[in-house]
């Protein structure tokens, strides 16, 4: 119980971090699209030298911006989690279901954040090298911790039915 508490309080504390910066994104996002004087404004995301040049590179910047609430929604399902093993209800339906969602989501995260910087790259930077590094990098990390809960939901679901049966022959 002790590890659980451990991480309770740091996931509670990157909770409280992230909503932070939900404020920021909300905050720039209205700053970008209202071209409120920062135009010439440059910004490095992923790696990638972003410059707000028109539409097409705001339209990119609010999907990046998408992906990491997708994420921090992710953050937010997983202290659900926590909660209901606090509960010691580890083997319920919502515990199962939060898992799955949480890999689907960080799938579709990975997915929109690699496809969003590649096609940046490729229509303004001109260089048709994909963002999709088979090195360490969030692409690749978002998607292992994708199959990671995706894989977690399956066992836990079959953890669940070894529970009933078992408590069946008793």
């Amino acid at each position: 119980m002790r590890k659980l508490k451990i991480l309770k309080a740091l996931v509670d504390l990157l909770w409280i971090f992230s909503m932070i910066s939900v404020v920021a994104i909300v905050v720039f996002t209205v700053i970008v699209f209202l071209d409120i004087g920062f135009a010439d404004l440059d910004f490095n995301i992923n790696g990638v030298q972003i410059e707000i040049i028109d539409n097409v590179t705001k339209f990119l910047l609010l999907v990046l911006m998408i992906s990491y609430l997708i994420v921090i929604y992710c953050l937010y399902l997983f202290r659900e989690v926590i909660k209901y093993f606090y509960l010691l209800k580890i083997f319920d339906e919502v515990v199962l279901k939060n898992f799955n969602k949480i890999g689907y989501l960080l799938i579709t995260s990975a997915i929109l954040t690699g496809i969003t910087t590649t096609f940046y790259k490729v229509y303004y930077m001109h260089k048709v090298t994909a963002a999709f590094n088979f090195s360490f990098s969030p692409f690749i990390l978002l998607i292992c911790f994708g199959l990671f809960f995706m894989v977690l939901s399956e066992i836990f679901g079959m953890s669940k039915k070894l529970k009933e049966e078992s408590e069946l022959t008793i």
